[in-house]
């Protein structure tokens, strides 16, 4: 059975905030949800969704639904710093969890040097059970993107997560990672990851705004070893509809488990 999977960070700026309208009078809610449906994925994973345009994105949904809690819960959850990390699919959910990943740095050098960014905030990752023809597990994140003891702990704990579950599922791990490919602390997770049996794709192509420094993806999705990647590619070139609602270039798989 073929799955197609994909990776969207949707952009927290002042349109998706109030919804996702845009003066051209685009709907970006709208363009999001028409994606998903055309291109029938199994799950999407995102990242910098807001309550708004949540909510409009599932109301544009007739098949899928979102499921993940806010960074800063249910409370603050109208605030516009208050993103998801919402997976997105059409199957069965039999369980879902968020957990929070460290986010203030322990030393004072650190401390200080996030104050004056300022790039203190919670990062989450949220998992999601599904049911297809067998459970599969979705580990979706965001992680730091300045403060590099703040990554390499988070990478700590989403591996921890990866290893928890990969036991009983077969495991996708997606997410924005703000790392390269060769960047020394990425390489590290990746080799720790092949431990637990899992590869990442294969997509390399800069996912983030040509304003950055970054030259390759930050955007990452790693699948079970025993899964076949039969297509992959980048958003920017398989929808252009896409091209004007987020900075990033979301990412898609096909796979299909070994028989």
């Amino acid at each position: 059975m073929n799955m197609k999977i994909g990776l969207l960070n949707t952009r927290n700026d002042k349109i998706n905030q109030n919804g996702g309208i845009r003066k051209d009078g685009n709907d970006n809610a709208k363009l999001i949800a028409d994606h998903i449906e055309k291109n029938d994925y199994t799950f999407l994973g995102t990242q910098e969704l807001t309550y708004k345009i949540s909510k409009r994105i599932q109301n544009f949904l007739s098949n899928y639904k979102l499921y993940g809690k806010y960074r800063l819960g249910s409370f603050l959850k109208k605030t516009i710093i208050n993103e998801n990390n919402a997976v997105i699919t059409k199957c069965k959910v039999i369980d879902k969890k968020t957990y929070h990943l460290p986010f203030i740095p322990l030393n004072f050098h650190d401390f200080i040097k996030a104050l004056k960014k300022p790039c203190i905030m919670p990062r989450i990752i949220q998992v999601v059970i599904i049911e297809d023809e067998y459970p599969i597990c979705i580990i979706n994140t965001h992680i730091d993107y300045y403060i590099e003891s703040l990554q390499k702990r988070q990478l700590n704990k989403i591996y921890k997560i990866v290893e928890k579950y990969s036991k009983k599922y077969d495991t996708f791990l997606m997410g924005d990672f703000n790392l390269q490919k060769t960047d020394d602390l990425f390489i590290s997770f990746v080799d720790r990851l092949k431990e637990l049996n899992m590869k990442r794709v294969p997509i390399d192509t800069k996912t983030n705004a040509s304003k950055y420094s970054e030259k390759s993806a930050i955007d990452h999705l790693f699948i079970p070893n025993d899964y076949l990647v039969k297509e992959f590619g980048t958003l920017k070139h398989h929808d252009e509809t896409l091209e004007d609602v987020t900075d990033h270039t979301g990412l898609y798989a096909i796979v299909e488990k070994n028989k």
